[in-house]
């Protein structure tokens, strides 16, 4: 079976405009033979891999996390490599092509088993300072203090202490008693605040204060910071000078999580950004260091030179400080 097709051509397209004439058409018929075209194949997108890069401070490594799509849509997810790195990174994301180098698809023979999600799971720090008025009745004061601690008992709390500071940097806030407890996540610790019992305690407390302040993040060690009764913990928030930016912001950060290598006295570190602003004040980021004792915590202090050092690589970043000292009071006894 044949077919015409009729194909019309003009001979003299190239001329100079201003030359040009119009000619007439001309006419060719051409014979060919019919071919069915062959069925174009639907676009397929490549599968694209999603790969999550992140720093863990506490263990400084980097964690690789992929997320893939499989032929058929579904999605897989493979907990690659962990890579040691000295310097301190963000979080960030990035697209890749279905492939990736054998070395880094699966974890190599006799070497450690990847670090999971669950694993990085961060948790909840909750510092509350309070300002007890001067006059307050010594017995009233003793009921707080018992009152709060017996909020450990709550299955919400992963761990809680409450007593009086040892000390209270000279700062435009002054405080006399520090709380700190951790969370699973922020919905243990939502729940925690709206808690009969924990409402109870805080309203029986209000006539006796003068001043609140509340701070909490998400701990960058991978779990809440429970130092044994008689460990010496520094407490220290920072508002920070407006427009700072996040990339000041990161470097403040950076700071403060390489105080453990400056001070080989501290046995932990958690700092972060807070995320409940209503009793803050202003301040946003916090950190605690945790040292054996009192006596660590002045063998830190004299050395001066080295405090000054490291108050200098971020002292043109913050407007203001609240620095308070605490040692873990023994539990109580019924």
């Amino acid at each position: 079976m044949t077919s015409t097709v009729s194909v019309f051509t003009h001979s003299d397209r190239g001329e100079q405009k201003s030359n040009w004439k119009p000619k007439p058409y001309q006419r060719t018929a051409l014979t060919e033979t019919a071919k069915p075209k062959p069925r174009q194949k639907p676009h397929k997108p490549q599968p694209q891999a999603m790969v999550r890069l992140g720093f863990r401070m506490a263990t400084n490594e980097v964690v690789i996390d992929m997320e893939d799509q499989n032929d058929d849509g579904a999605e897989a997810h493979e907990k690659i490599q962990s890579i040691h790195a000295p310097d301190h990174c963000h979080h960030f994301q990035l697209r890749l092509p279905n492939f990736l180098p054998p070395e880094l698809s699966y974890p190599q023979p006799n070497s450690q088993p990847p670090i999971t999600m669950s694993e990085q799971q961060q948790i909840v720090e909750h510092v509350v300072l309070f300002k007890v008025k001067p006059d307050a009745d010594s017995s009233k004061v003793a009921a707080m203090i018992s009152g709060l601690n017996g909020l450990a008992s709550l299955d919400l709390t992963l761990h809680l202490s409450f007593g009086q500071l040892l000390h209270s940097r000279p700062s435009p806030l002054t405080f006399t008693h520090m709380l700190h407890s951790g969370y699973r996540s922020k919905d243990d610790l939502r729940a925690y605040a709206v808690h009969p019992e924990h409402v109870r305690v805080v309203n029986e407390n209000k006539p006796i204060l003068d001043d609140v302040m509340a701070v909490d993040w998400m701990s960058n060690a991978g779990s809440s910071i429970s130092p044994k009764p008689g460990s010496a913990m520094r407490v220290t928030i920072l508002k920070l000078k407006e427009n700072l930016g996040e990339d000041g912001k990161a470097r403040v950060l950076e700071v403060i999580g390489g105080i453990k290598d400056e001070f080989q006295a501290i046995e932990e570190v958690s700092m972060g950004e807070n995320f409940s602003h209503d009793r803050a004040k202003g301040y946003t980021i916090a950190s605690i260091v945790v040292l054996p004792g009192q006596a660590d915590l002045e063998a830190v202090d004299s050395n001066s030179e080295l405090v000054n050092l490291q108050k200098e690589k971020i002292g043109d970043s913050i407007e203001s400080t609240v620095v308070v000292d605490y040692v873990i009071p023994p539990p109580l006894v019924a």
